[in-house]
């Protein structure tokens, strides 16, 4: 026998459910341009990033607001409202309306005038103020002094405070560097900023969330990528062999192979200060030694304070000068006579 009782039970129950906003599950980014994408990504990665700190900086909010902002954001979702939403036909920034998902009106973001990407940080988590029921002034949206002093207009000028302060203090090309760039100044991301894919950086290459550099030609003058683990743009000292992009890189103008090479004696004799030292040039020019003793391994007969430099190959050491008769030889002039006689490997003084 069915259970009429029961029945009506359920029917409230999905009434009930059918009537409530779906909550968002996971954090997500939807319905906005992809202009948007990098200035959202990055905002989203650095509230990732720094939430925490944010939060025990400042003293405007109590505990109980942080604890719902901290709980809330995993699952918020950003939406970029239409143009013409109430809200945003009013000019505003953003605005919520219930089940963690913060609107954004992107288009009046954009014509803001000197809004950077701590802006969007900090109008996102204007927002989840509101979500999480934080206090404010009857007169929250007027434009005045009085209407923009009370704790989520607070609140979201420390976040701004906070996020201009670490971008400020960042290295230049770092992730939190990226925070004082304004909106849309490129659809790709550049190096250091936030990713989840390879095709979404300049460089094609996306490691540990972050757009990294693949070859020296991804990083600026002066730069170059260190390759193996979390790829990065290491200055380069310009120096004899030091690895280069191009000429510029180098002190000596010259970058031969990605390596910074000599160009003159000089350059050598700068690079060894006190020492005789010459510009090997042909292949890929090097600094090497001169006025080397007997014995030690040389190139040309330049190479050596005898003037003599013997041998096959890498096997051509310094020979003195002036060898006695009966020494071995390879041409008249390595003997004290004058006379260098025999065949091949038998040649001696006479």
């Amino acid at each position: 026998m069915i259970n009429l009782k029961f029945l009506s039970y359920i029917a409230a129950l999905l009434v009930v459910f059918a009537a409530t906003p779906a909550v968002a599950d996971h954090f997500r980014i939807r319905d906005c341009p992809d202009s948007a994408q990098a200035d959202l990504n990055w905002a989203v990665n650095f509230i990732n990033r720094h939430l925490d700190s944010i939060l025990a900086t400042q003293s405007i909010l109590n505990t109980r607001y942080q604890a719902s902002i901290k709980d809330d954001w995993p699952d918020t979702t950003i939406d970029c409202a239409k143009p013409s939403r109430n809200s945003c036909e009013d000019g505003a920034n953003a605005f919520h309306a219930g089940a963690n998902i913060v609107h954004l009106c992107w288009d009046n973001i954009m014509n803001r005038s000197g809004w950077n990407r701590c802006s969007v940080v900090r109008t996102i988590l204007h927002e989840k103020a509101h979500e999480a029921r934080a206090p404010i002034a009857d007169t929250h949206e007027w434009t005045d002094l009085e209407g923009r002093n009370d704790p989520v207009y607070r609140f979201g000028e420390s976040v701004f405070v906070y996020c201009d302060r670490v971008a400020g203090l960042a290295a230049a090309g770092t992730f939190d560097s990226l925070g004082l760039e304004p909106l849309g100044a490129t659809a790709e991301l550049p190096l250091g900023d936030y990713c989840e894919e390879d095709n979404q950086c300049q460089s094609n290459e996306c490691r540990r969330g972050k757009c990294v550099c693949n070859d020296n030609g991804d990083c600026p003058a002066g730069y170059r990528c260190k390759t193996g683990g979390l790829n990065e743009c290491i200055k380069i000292e310009g120096e004899i062999g030091e690895v280069c992009n191009r000429n510029s890189d180098c002190e000596t103008a010259q970058c031969d192979r990605d390596i910074c090479v000599c160009d003159t004696d000089q350059h050598c004799r700068d690079f060894f200060p006190g020492s005789d030292w010459r510009c090997r040039r042909g292949g890929q020019n090097a600094c090497v030694r001169t006025n080397l003793p007997d014995g030690e391994r040389c190139h040309v007969d330049g190479d050596c304070a005898s003037g003599q430099c013997r041998g096959v190959g890498d096997g051509r050491t310094c020979r003195p000068t002036g060898l006695p008769n009966g020494a071995r030889c390879e041409k008249n002039g390595d003997c004290a006579s004058g006379q260098c006689r025999g065949i091949g490997s038998g040649r001696t003084c006479r």
